[in-house]
């Protein structure tokens, strides 16, 4: 279990950044900029969280065995950060709707172009929001298992979940190994979440009021 340590934290760390990279910029636009079709896009981020991750199972498999990373840890984290892509826009959104106008008027008055405001204003002003949504990403993703399951062939590539999956399945399955696997897998998320929690309420609220 210890050996599969590093290759669950290389798919949730991928996970997470590219996540926060990607939907805070597509919630900074959303919030901020106006292009055509800017509602009608939002409007389907916001449907697409009551579709069911299991209905496009069978879609990304074959996608990914067409672009020939089926099987790899690049495999499991493109799916997971387009799954978290409905919450994140939706949090995001709202979190940099809530930043006040007039500081981006501020700094476009200075000089400051649309890059410059996104990374010096708007990203810590939206930190709670920020970390909210890394703790939605790096929690599911460390705990995944059906996708991974289905994607991964090679033991020496498993994350956690399968190689806690591979101890109950033993014939004579080791209880005292079985349990101490769990414990392995459970304890950096209760860690993480405790860390963190504080910011986690307050990304929430934040997101809702905007």
């Amino acid at each position: 279990m210890h050996a599969r340590y590093p290759l669950s934290h290389k798919v949730t760390a991928l996970t997470v950044v590219l996540t926060l990279l990607i939907y805070a910029a597509a919630g900074y636009a959303f919030a901020v900029l106006r292009f055509p079709g800017r509602a009608w896009l939002y409007r389907l981020f916001v449907a697409l969280l009551f579709v069911p991750g299991v209905t496009v199972l069978l879609p990304i498999i074959l996608l990914e065995h067409n672009l020939g990373i089926l099987g790899t840890h690049y495999g499991l984290v493109l799916p997971f950060v387009n799954g978290t892509a409905p919450l994140s826009v939706m949090l995001l959104t709202g979190a940099f709707t809530a930043v006040p106008k007039e500081l981006r008027d501020s700094a476009r008055v200075d000089g400051a172009g649309e890059p410059h405001i996104f990374a010096r204003v708007y990203l810590p002003l939206a930190r709670p929001a920020l970390i909210t949504v890394a703790l939605l990403t790096a929690i599911p993703t460390w705990n995944e298992y059906l996708l991974t399951k289905v994607s991964l062939n090679d033991e020496s590539a498993y994350t956690l979940s399968l190689g806690l999956q591979q101890l109950s399945a033993q014939n004579v399955p080791q209880y005292n190994s079985l349990m101490a696997g769990a414990l392995i897998v459970v304890i950096p998320v209760i860690l993480l979440f405790l860390a963190l929690q504080r910011y986690f309420v307050n990304g929430l609220v934040g997101a809702v009021k905007g």
